[in-house]
């Protein structure tokens, strides 16, 4: 059995009108539809969601480098319905991990800072103990919190042996640079990271 975690996947994102979209999320959608209803070894999903309240120092208006995205409790902030009721339909549980909720500080993985025995939490102070020592990850964007999640789970998780396996779901993952060295690089650093 496997969790697999689903990296921000809001409609700011996921959607074309959305604030800050990112190109092939559509198809992306849709593998993870599919991948819930075909997989048969995912015992939870995790939702990651950027959760922002309006003066968060990452929007350009308050000096950081993006348009106003996924504000708290707006209809950018909401979860792919498509992929909620995959989960739904197979009785898959769900469960909801916040970040960028201070407005002073960026946070792009989710599991940025907090381990304690087998939890882990972030800045928000959401912490959750996984199911299962498989993980898998996918979502939005992965040149920034998709990447930055797997860092966050290799270096508390993986390292500290907690999670045996570390995977990343590539048909339901999307960059906003598919071409990123950094990403190239990542992968190139952390071999233990399964691309499937």
């Amino acid at each position: 059995m496997k969790t697999l975690v689903i990296v921000d996947f809001q409609y700011d994102f996921c959607n074309p009108n959305g604030t800050l979209y990112v190109p092939g999320a559509e198809e992306a959608e849709e593998a993870i539809v599919r991948h819930i209803r075909e997989d048969g070894e995912i015992s939870e999903v995790i939702f990651t969601l950027d959760w922002h309240p309006v003066h968060h120092c990452s929007f350009k208006q308050n000096g950081g480098q993006w348009p106003v995205h996924c504000l708290q409790y707006s209809q950018g902030a909401s979860i792919s319905q498509k992929i909620m009721n995959a989960c739904i339909s197979f009785n898959i549980p769900m469960r909801f991990i916040t970040k960028g909720s201070w407005y002073w500080q960026e946070e792009y993985g989710a599991f940025p800072k907090v381990y304690n025995g087998d939890e882990f939490g972030n800045l928000d102070g959401d912490s959750y103990q996984f199911r299962s020592e498989n993980v898998e990850v996918c979502g939005l964007a992965l040149d920034y919190c998709v990447k930055e999640t797997l860092r966050n789970l290799y270096t508390l998780g993986y390292k500290k042996k907690i999670i045996k396996n570390l995977s990343v779901f590539m048909d339901g993952t999307k960059a906003i640079n598919p071409d990123s060295d950094e990403v190239k690089e990542f992968f190139k650093k952390h071999p233990e990271i399964k691309k499937i």
